[in-house]
Parts: C-alpha cells; sequence; structure tokens
C-alpha cells in the first residue's frame, strides 16, 4: 500500500503564502485572557491586522487595554518578543474618522469604555501633519499612538481572546443532561 506524505517544508511554504510572513509570539495570559503578538514582515494595515484576527475565531479581537497593568503587559509582550518591533496595532479607533479634535471619539472594538483608561504617548492624538490618525497603535515602550489606517512603522498586531462566557442554552443542555444521567441511574439502581 502507497503511503502519501506530506513535507514539513511544504507545509510552512503553503501556510507563508496563505497567511504571509508572520510570526507569532507565545501564548501569554493576563487577567484570565489570552493575547498573541502577531509580527509581520510589511506594515500592516489596521484593517487587514484586524481580518486576521478575526479568522483566529470566535472571542478573537484585536486587543483593548483598560488599566496599567494590562498596558503594562501588553507592552512588555510586545518589548520582549518584538525583536526591534516599533509599534503595533491594538483594537482601538475613532469615529468618526474625520472628527476635528483627535482626541475625541474613541471607542474599543469590544463596546467596552475607552475614556476609563488612557495611555497616549507624550503629544498624541495628534493627526500628524494634518493627516486623519484615527487608528491605535501601541510604542514598544507602551504609549499610544494616533495612526492612518496603514502606517509605515506598525509592523505587528496584538490579539486578545476574553475569557470565555458559557452560553445559557450551554447550561441548559448540560443541566438536562446531567438530570437525564441521575435518573436513568436511579432507575438503574432501583430496578434489582
Amino acid at each position: 500500500m502507497k503511503k502519501n506524505y506530506i513535507s514539513f517544508g511544504l507545509v510552512l511554504l503553503v501556510a507563508a503564502i496563505v497567511f504571509g510572513s508572520v510570526g507569532v509570539s507565545e501564548a501569554a495570559f493576563f487577567n484570565g485572557h489570552e493575547y498573541q503578538l502577531f509580527i509581520t514582515t510589511y506594515n500592516i494595515s489596521w484593517d487587514e491586522a484586524g481580518n486576521n484576527v478575526a479568522a483566529l475565531g470566535p472571542g478573537w479581537y484585536l486587543a483593548t487595554i483598560t488599566s496599567q497593568p494590562e498596558n503594562d503587559f501588553v507592552a512588555n509582550l510586545i518589548y520582549d518578543n518584538g525583536n526591534g518591533i516599533w509599534e503595533a496595532w491594538l483594537g482601538g479607533y475613532q469615529n468618526p474618522s474625520d472628527t476635528a479634535n483627535s482626541a475625541l471619539n474613541w471607542f474599543w472594538v469590544t463596546g467596552e469604555p475607552f475614556y476609563n483608561y488612557t495611555n497616549w504617548n507624550p503629544g498624541e492624538p495628534n493627526d500628524w501633519l494634518g493627516v486623519q490618525e484615527a487608528y491605535l497603535g501601541m510604542f514598544y515602550w507602551g504609549g499610544w499612538n494616533d495612526n492612518p489606517p496603514s502606517a509605515p512603522d506598525v509592523w505587528g498586531y496584538v490579539a486578545e481572546k476574553g475569557a470565555p462566557v458559557p452560553e445559557p442554552a450551554t447550561m441548559l443542555l448540560l443541566g438536562s443532561g446531567l438530570i437525564g444521567l441521575a435518573g436513568y441511574g436511579r432507575k438503574k439502581f432501583f430496578k434489582k
């Protein structure tokens, strides 16, 4: 019988073609959430980063930062794994993007409150040289920067997966199964 083997090198080549050249950090965990840093070999746009994160599956999104400890954690992830990466995309955006005041109308992709915690780099947000900068990046030292949708020095992004929350239907199904199993066991026990 003839066996077909696919070489590991071929699999890597196909993955590189399909996903582009992207390096991935090991999973890191903070406060019940999983984070991964993706480093690209080109300046990736905010939309492309968001699409890549969505392709990871349910529960994944561009990272949102809501506290100083979380900001420090993500900055360390970028710094430790960045190998020289300057800035990575986060899940913050300004809507509408042509807001006259660059500090107003910022949101997280998850709908969490944006202004409860911010860590803008000094002088940011600024719509530098009059360019509409409506997408959030984080420098490797933890400062935030507003950027146009495709910034020349953003070569990565941070993905976050929230803690799984059981759906009510799942809990109902589990409860029904346990009750049925208990009833079956009781019936079998008293049948003797």
